[in-house]
């Protein structure tokens, strides 16, 4: 599972990827530019697995809490 310490590194880690994209547009180095666009688009593919992670946890912790509240009624 992800911890937000991982979020906020992957995070970070993009926003640096982003400015050196930025500063290679600047100087027209269309290879560096090429290369940083994948890595960024794997950052960003680490964050949404990340992000679904914490949505598939959340969604069952709330199933489980749910289960046991309606178990207390049966």
């Amino acid at each position: 599972m992800a911890t937000t310490v991982d979020m906020a590194k992957l995070e970070t880690q993009a926003a640096e990827l982003r400015t050196a994209m930025m500063q290679a547009l600047t100087d027209a180095d269309d290879g560096k530019v090429r290369k940083l666009g994948n890595e960024l688009a794997a950052v960003n593919r680490q964050l949404l697995d990340a992000k679904g992670e914490i949505e598939t946890d959340a969604r069952q912790e709330y199933r489980v809490s749910l289960i046991d509240g309606l178990s207390a009624y049966g």
